[in-house]
């Protein structure tokens, strides 16, 4: 009797185990989103489809001096490390330069800096991107839902 229980207890443990794995990972695929830091190098509309040829870059701060200091083999210390390589409070590090294509969601959000005042939607056409100048993304199931021109001081 015993035997069973302690059989039976086991299955169980086991079945709610694979029961929240399957759960998660199912989830987890459904809402994952992803922010990154790029360079649009190309656009173009291919298919009636929307595409970006870009490269992943990482935008570095103040606090990743450490990092910086590393990048560039540095000797000095951190405030030295940052009055050379963070004078505006940011360092663009592109370890290797890359041409990815990536599709565009037709209702992605676009936002371009203007030249004075709040960022805004895009209105003008698909492609009209500053090229070589710092975008944000937001990808979600492989697609680029939103585009935002980072300001550069």
């Amino acid at each position: 009797m015993k035997k069973k229980l302690l059989i039976g207890g086991a299955i169980a443990i086991i079945l709610i185990i694979i029961s929240v794995i399957a759960f998660n990972n199912i989830s987890i695929y459904k809402e994952k989103e992803e922010t990154r830091i790029i360079y649009i190098m190309d656009s173009y509309v291919k298919n009636n489809k929307n595409y970006v040829v870009i490269d992943f870059i990482e935008w570095l701060g103040p606090g990743d001096w450490r990092k910086i200091k590393e990048i560039e083999g540095f000797k000095g210390n951190e405030e030295e490390c940052k009055d050379q390589f963070l004078l505006d409070d940011y360092y663009i590090y592109n370890e290797k330069k890359e041409n990815i294509v990536m599709e565009v969601d037709k209702q992605a959000e676009i936002v371009r800096l203007p030249v004075s005042g709040e960022p805004s939607p895009y209105n003008g056409s698909f492609g009209e991107f500053s090229i070589h100048h710092p975008h944000e993304i937001t990808i979600k199931k492989g697609i680029i839902t939103k585009i935002e021109q980072r300001y550069i001081p």
